[in-house]
């Protein structure tokens, strides 16, 4: 029942860097469903065993396709790097990106930024302005006679999602672009609002009523008197007071495409042009032989998974694949589905669900051999609301982040080399939680009274840390509490004197702590308590009268303490199973108990009285172990004790028991192991069917204890015995 169960490494700079992304991803990651990813095109986007001895604390023992080929180096497709794009593997991922940067313009957008101007114009014409913003142009605009149909992006203040090829200085030639109208400035506004740069956005804003489909032959020398309902092709920084008048077109004659340029979000091109836009801060961060890099690396040949429905799926997929190299994945006990081509929604990656309208929303992946550190790109799954991780090798820290996730409700990480403080702060934006599972780790702190905050809070385990401090009384306003398991820690203090208020209780363990005082009275109004452990503490006083109220108590654990007084009255407890008080003082007699009782340890007190013989004919198929040892009780041995199929020990030894030993028939007693006659007051022989038991079942029934040595003066023993393993002498 002690059991609930149920760093420093490369992998620590998976915190150091995910941190920094993690507000770029959640400004594009949409909660509850799949978020828009913008396009020139507007794309649409959706989507019992020997007795016990003295407990101790203790810890835990043991709880991917692509083709093609080529090398080469570079970090990120925000980096120079030359060589042939290698497709990585789960087994030993690229050292670089898969895009090169050329010397010459490619007819689709280049997936890396240039950090030089450019030395050349765009070799491609546009029927869009060309955004430029730090000075107004001293050339007129250019006409060509075939349009490109994707704008020529470039803007000074960088928007959440980068320009394709932004350049860092004004470049050295002139941008040839195409309109359809002259470059007009007025002495008053433009019809159509002035494209500004100064707020960030998704894309630049192009604001145009009906642009052309076909530019003009030649500009115009005469100003238009009026507006124009097209925007300027180039910014002014103040409005002039007379349109500006080109004397000559540039001496330089403008390259058309023959083709129009076509963003295709399906294509290579369209779909690197999307990456660099996804993760432009993951590339700007990026480490050498880190979980990213390599998740990064996975997320450029996965061939299968685009933006067209947004970037949901990208990010998730990036995200998981930090976690699976954070971890050790490849050497998991199961990595199925995982890194493959597979959608990791629809169960194709183990121990991933997702919810009903998309999003991660479970990782189970318990007793797999996961190892290295908990990322915290993970804080970037919105729709997470379930991790379990228990039994594993993780070590490090918990990354306070994930507490920020909205739906977060579970977390069971038991049984792993975590440390750390177990409530940060940022615990109780978590207020959704309802399970925080966290035994047998290295956790240390104390339980703050904020605890009190965390309102829908069940289950709260943290058993074998390193926990300090008292339970502060404000937990008691913790009404939906179902389970507290807080044993094998440092606390100190009282039982919250208030526990009683907590009636949704059905479990306390808060044994092998420095816990003094009594068990508060207001105990009894638990009528929904099943667990009741309290074993090798320092508590005293009586056990309260009220605990007969306890009508749904299974077991009763309180050995290794100071209680004193007589044992509460359990009869009426029809579901008690397990009563262990052994090594306190009480005294008195004890009541009769049934008819589910398997276990009762009452040794080493100062009880008195008849041993009930209730106690075995109410229980004569479920009572395992009997210990009644070092006691003062008088009487005969129960004499239905034979009858009880079920029992395995009966340890009667150092009381005070009179009369003889009652004999046993053909098929009494199928199960037993040990039986202890010594150190009482019995007389005559150990029965014939006894010995005749131990003949019959050797191997099963090991020992049997009595009183076969003669007393001190005398020649005769107590009880003749030509079969018991042990004699003693007796009284």
């Amino acid at each position: 029942m002690q059991n609930d169960r149920h760093t420093e490494s490369s992998g620590l700079s998976s915190v150091s860097m995910g941190s920094s992304v993690i507000m770029q991803m959640n400004s594009i990651l949409k909660v509850g469903g799949k978020g828009k990813l913008e396009t020139t095109k507007g794309s649409k986007g959706k989507k019992a065993s020997a007795p016990p001895s003295s407990k101790g604390k203790g810890k835990k023992g043991s709880k991917k396709n692509c083709q093609g080929k080529g090398k080469g180096k570079g970090k990120a497709l925000s980096q120079k790097g030359k060589g042939k794009g290698k497709c990585p593997t789960t087994v030993s991922p690229s050292t670089g990106s898969v895009v090169s940067i050329t010397d010459s313009p490619s007819p689709s957008p280049s997936l890396s930024f240039s950090t030089f101007p450019s030395t050349e114009p765009t070799t491609f014409s546009t029927n869009s302005p060309s955004m430029t913003t730090s000075s107004p142009s001293i050339h007129p605009t250019m006409t060509t006679n075939s349009p490109s149909i994707s704008p020529t992006l470039s803007t000074k203040i960088p928007s959440t999602f980068p320009t394709i090829s932004p350049t860092i200085s004004l470049s050295a030639k002139p941008t040839i672009i195409s309109t359809n109208s002259p470059s007009m400035t007025t002495s008053s506004p433009s019809v159509s609002p002035t494209m500004s740069t100064n707020s960030p956005s998704v894309f630049p804003t192009l604001s145009t009523d009906s642009p052309s489909t076909f530019p003009t032959v030649s500009p115009t020398l005469v100003p238009t008197i009026s507006p124009t309902d097209l925007p300027t092709d180039s910014l002014t920084v103040l409005p002039s007071q007379s349109p500006t008048i080109s004397a000559a077109p540039t001496t330089l004659a403008p390259t058309s495409s023959s083709q129009p340029t076509v963003y295709d979000c399906t294509s290579p091109s369209g779909r690197n042009r999307d990456i660099n836009i996804i993760f432009s801060d993951v590339i700007a961060s990026l480490q050498p032989n880190t979980p990213q890099e390599q998740a990064f690396d996975f997320i450029v040949n996965d061939d299968n998974f685009n933006a067209c429905n947004g970037p949901d799926d990208l990010l998730e997929r990036y995200t998981l694949a930090v976690f699976y190299f954070s971890t050790g994945g490849d050497q998991w006990k199961n990595n199925r589905g995982w890194l493959s081509g597979v959608d990791h929604c629809s169960n194709g990656w183990l121990g991933i669900t997702c919810g009903s309208k998309g999003g991660v929303d479970q990782i189970k992946l318990q007793k797999n051999n996961l190892s290295g550190v908990i990322p915290v790109e993970i804080a970037a799954l919105h729709s997470l609301s379930n991790i379990r991780l228990f039994d594993n090798n993780l070590e490090g820290t918990v990354p306070s982040e994930i507490y920020g996730l909205k739906f977060l409700f579970f977390i069971d990480l038991e049984e792993n080399n975590l440390s750390g403080e177990l409530f940060p702060s940022e615990i109780f934006n978590a207020t959704r939680i309802t399970k925080f599972r966290m035994s047998n780790n290295n956790f240390f702190g104390t339980i703050p009274p904020d605890i009190s905050r965390l309102t829908e809070l069940e289950q709260l385990w943290f058993a074998n840390n390193e926990i300090t401090g008292s339970i502060p009384a404000e937990i008691a306003e913790l009404t939906s509490m179902q389970r507290i398991i807080f044993y094998g820690n440092e606390l100190t203090g009282v039982i919250p004197p208030n526990i009683g208020a907590m009636t949704e209780l059905d479990w306390i363990d808060i044994s092998v702590t420095n816990i003094t005082g009594s068990i508060p009275s207001n105990i009894g109004n638990l009528e929904k308590l099943r667990i009741l452990i309290m074993q090798s503490m320092s508590l005293t006083g009586a056990l309260p009268q009220s605990m007969s109220n306890l009508v749904n108590l299974e077991e009763f654990l309180a050995e290794d303490n100071s209680f004193v007084g007589s044992i509460p009255d359990f009869s009426n407890l029809p579901k008690l199973q397990k009563l262990i008080l052994f090594n306190n003082s009480f005294s008195g007699p004890i009541s009769e108990i049934g008819p589910n009782l398997a276990y009762i340890d009452v040794r080493q007190n100062s009880l008195s009285g008849t041993i009930p013989d209730a106690i075995f004919s109410n229980n004569n198929n479920t009572l395992q172990s009997a210990y009644f040892s070092n006691n003062t009780f008088s009487g005969p041995i129960p004499p239905s004790y034979p009858k009880v199929t079920s029992l395995v020990d009966l340890w009667l030894d150092g009381n005070d028991l009179t009369g003889t030993i009652p004999d046993i028939e053909e098929g009494d007693l199928p199960a037993i192991t040990e039986i202890l006659f010594d150190e009482n007051r019995l007389s005559g022989p150990v029965p014939d069917g006894i010995c005749d038991l131990i003949s019959a079942i050797p191997e099963q029934f090991v020992s049997l204890h009595a009183d076969c040595y003669p007393q001190p003066g005398t020649d005769i023993p107590n009880n003749i015995c030509s079969c018991c393993t042990d004699c003693g002498i007796g009284k």
